[in-house]
């Protein structure tokens, strides 16, 4: 019989997951503090193996131990009502995780999309790109604005993605100093956001989204830059991002200002 645990304290989870190699487990303390808070963390052990089960209102996130040599269970039992997704990051040269994405497949999961690591080392040499047609901006002038940009995300983003966050995630973000937005110089209308964290010296994008009516007008350089412009004085010094291997026309806008593909993969999985 599977028991599922939930965590109920930082201390708890720093104990639960120490000495674990967790797959996909980017959350910073502050993120991870909000989920146990919110009574939206939860685990299990099955085979030896650690799972970590992140309730994100109308799907679940998994995130299992990505150590072999414990060895895999034949699947996984846990079944749910809502969707449940969980990311595989691989890295082509040693293709640790082989096993983990088989017992995946055997447990109901199938492979959704293939995610590319893309990254640029230099962000000292980045020049800044101006353009009149729109302001860049980090602060909600109006409260509308978070309702305008949550939309976006909303409509242009896979749903499970999005449905967790709410107008005030969005204004957190901006308090944060980690929030950025374009609006158009002569109507003010939004025209393309994403947010993104440092840690380590890493900045990684998300969300990085262009309203359709503004598409072809420079709109993604723009974000790009303004991104890693308010990410370099936050300590900053390398910057990724992941890119779905079928989104050819991000792949050729983060390739323009120099980011470059490496051999790391991840596999979104849903069941």
């Amino acid at each position: 019989m599977l028991i599922i645990t939930p965590v109920n304290s930082y201390a708890e989870y720093r104990n639960i997951v120490k000495g674990k190699r967790l797959i996909n487990n980017g959350f910073l303390p502050e993120e991870i503090d909000k989920y146990i808070s919110q009574k939206r963390l939860s685990y299990f052990q099955t085979g030896n193996r650690l799972f970590l089960l992140y309730d994100e209102v109308k799907y679940y996130q998994l995130v299992c131990e990505g150590l072999i040599s414990n060895g895999m269970p034949d699947s996984i039992p846990f079944v749910s009502s809502k969707p449940i997704v969980c990311h595989i990051v691989e890295n082509k040269n040693s293709k640790p995780i082989a096993e983990v994405t088989a017992v995946l497949r055997k447990s109901g999961f199938h492979l959704r999309c293939t995610i590319h690591e893309y990254i640029h080392e230099h962000l000292a040499d980045l020049p800044a790109v101006c353009n009149r047609d729109f302001i860049v901006c980090n602060k909600p002038e109006i409260s509308s604005d978070c309702h305008t940009i949550l939309s976006l995300w909303q409509k242009s983003l896979p749903l499970y993605e999005v449905t967790h966050m709410l107008p005030e995630d969005v204004q957190g973000l901006a308090d944060k100093n980690r929030l950025v937005f374009l609006k158009e110089s002569s109507g003010g209308r939004i025209a393309g956001a994403c947010y993104f964290d440092v840690f380590l010296g890493t900045t990684t994008v998300h969300h990085i989204v262009t309203d359709p009516l503004f598409r072809g007008r420079g709109c993604a350089g723009i974000l790009l830059s303004a991104w890693l412009e308010q990410a370099k004085p936050a300590g900053a010094k390398l910057a990724r991002s992941w890119i779905e291997d079928s989104n050819i026309s991000s792949q050729k806008s983060f390739s323009k200002i120099g980011f470059c593909k490496t051999p790391n993969l991840s596999y979104q999985f849903i069941k």
